[in-house]
């Protein structure tokens, strides 16, 4: 997330990558949550990956702010689906947010 590149190509719904031979490549963002909450004022999607493996199951790592601050970092892991990872991540993001007191807030 440190290079600035990298993290905004995560915020986009699909990118056009060209390699060094001049083809260009269409590549569509498989994180699920660009089109939720998360993604939608006051919140913002400023980074995240998916994965899977046999041995490690459907995997996903997001950074979300709100309001333009207030970034955290949610990671699951093992999720026995595709669609089990974002909803533990939607889970997750929603109980940090509402059980935590900002320090700016108090």
């Amino acid at each position: 997330m440190k290079d600035e590149v990298i993290r905004a190509a995560t915020e986009l719904p699909v990118a056009s990558v060209t390699s060094v031979s001049g083809k260009t490549y269409r590549i569509e963002n498989t994180n699920d949550l660009l089109h939720s909450f998360l993604n939608q004022p006051p919140f913002q999607m400023t980074g995240g990956k998916t994965g899977f493996l046999p041995e490690a199951g459907y995997c996903f790592g997001a950074v979300i702010a709100e309001h333009g601050a207030h970034e955290i970092t949610v990671v699951v892991l093992g999720s026995d689906s595709e669609h089990g990872r974002f909803q533990d991540a939607k889970a997750l993001a929603a109980w940090a947010y509402k059980a935590y007191d900002w320090p700016d807030e108090i």
